[in-house]
């Protein structure tokens, strides 16, 4: 393992950035083989200036890609708060609702059997 974390250490540090999963072990497996701190951090700032950019602008093309496809939102917007509003009052009218009706059956006694 060590022989190929020494051969491959540069595309490894800064890929381990892209693979999920691995950000808490990875650089601990690293650091466990031998490679000098230094030569990590450089390798790692690198990693996190490539990824950063790579997946904030894939945030901002997929963001304006659903803008695009589903057209002008803004006119939907104060309808779909009535909605949100208009459901979480129903929740909160049904919920209390239920809750008393269970309340009212456990204070009623059983029938004798």
């Amino acid at each position: 393992m060590r022989t190929l974390l020494r051969r491959w250490d540069a595309p490894l540090i800064m890929g381990i950035r892209f693979m999920y999963g691995l950000r808490i072990v990875g650089p601990i497996v690293i650091g466990s083989c031998g490679v000098p701190p230094w030569r990590f951090a450089v390798l790692d700032v690198i990693g996190a200036a490539i990824w950063a950019p790579l997946v904030g602008g894939l945030g901002y093309l997929f963001g304006h890609a659903v803008e695009v496809l589903v057209g002008d939102i803004e006119q939907f917007e104060e309808a779909v708060l009535l909605l949100i509003i208009v459901a979480g009052m129903v929740f909160t009218v049904v919920r209390g609702y239920l809750k008393s009706r269970a309340e009212k059956r456990a204070m009623r006694p059983e029938p004798d059997s």
